[in-house]
Order: C-alpha cells, then sequence, then structure tokens
C-alpha cells in the first residue's frame, strides 16, 4: 500500500516537534532514520523536501554538523528530491554562521579550506538542478519512439509471403 498523502507532511512535523518542543534532536533524527528504513515506499514518499529540510535544520541547529548537512543535501540530489525555498534559507543561515567562526573541527582534521570547500557545495546543492532536455539539432531529425514500427510495417517485396499461406 503506498503511504497516505498526509505521510511527509507528518515525518517533517514529528521531527520539527521533538527537536523544538521536547528538545529532543536524537528523537528528530531517529523519526527520519525509521522513515528512511521502514520500506521503499516509505523512504520515497515519506522522506521528501519538508523532511529533508527538518533532517538539516536538526543536524545543523542542534549539533554544528556541517559534514551532515552536506550530506543530507547530497543524499536529496542523489535521490532526486528538489530543494525549495527553505532548503536555500537554511543553507544561507549555516553560511552566516560558519563565517563568523573562526576555528572548526574539521579545519583541525582535514587541512585548510575543508570548510570553505564543504560550503561551496552546500551551496551548489541547494540549488535546482535543471530539467534535461532533448536537444534539437537543426537539419537532423531525432528518431520517434515509434519508429521501429514503421519498419516493421514496411512491405517487403521479395519475401514472397502472402497472408494464409
Amino acid at each position: 500500500e503506498f503511504q497516505h498523502l498526509t505521510y511527509p507532511y507528518l515525518i517533517a512535523h514529528l521531527m520539527r516537534s521533538f527537536r523544538d518542543k521536547y528538545c529532543d534532536p536524537h528523537l528528530a533524527l531517529s523519526i527520519f532514520n525509521y522513515a528512511q528504513h521502514l520500506s521503499i515506499p516509505s523512504y520515497v514518499f515519506g522522506c521528501t523536501t519538508p523532511a529533508y529540510n527538518e533532517l538539516i535544520e536538526t543536524r545543523w541547529s542542534c549539533f554544528h554538523d556541517l559534514r551532515g548537512v552536506h550530506d543530507a543535501l547530497e543524499e536529496m540530489r542523489f535521490n532526486g528530491v528538489e530543494p525549495d525555498g527553505r532548503t536555500k534559507k537554511l543553507a544561507e543561515k549555516l553560511r552566516r554562521k560558519v563565517g563568523a567562526r573562526t576555528i572548526w573541527e574539521e579545519e583541525s582534521v582535514f587541512g585548510s579550506g575543508e570548510v570553505v570547500g564543504m560550503l561551496s557545495k552546500i551551496e551548489q546543492l541547494t540549488i535546482k538542478e535543471p530539467r534535461r532536455k532533448q536537444e534539437k539539432r537543426p537539419g537532423k531529425k531525432l528518431p520517434a519512439l515509434d519508429a521501429w514500427k514503421d519498419d516493421a510495417l514496411k512491405e517487403d517485396v521479395e519475401d514472397r509471403y502472402e497472408f494464409g499461406q
């Protein structure tokens, strides 16, 4: 059975409630993890942009997990989940906070420039990927999807087959 239409909004609301109202970000992350691993339909229909936004918000506001935010955005891109305006706002808020700080754990572990590289990748991941269109070349026709039918329906005079024989 497919999930109910309110399922992705319910996941996002539960994550936000557990994070903000009950001050339990670990439970908010476990809600997303549970929906992600419950079943394929649960992951596809439940882990949509609002749920990913709550995941990003939780990882950043509660844990300052820059790598976790980066991984969530990469996962969104890989799974075809489109970022929205809130995703862009979260990335902008994150960029401002990171710019204000001087020492980061990632800098000392991975070397100079890692945080800056992650920030630029995060900004790239929040941009909607344009839909790919087939290129139209002047003077050259692209084959139609039913082109094979034309070849099969052409009458071949040399085969000498006739209907009923």
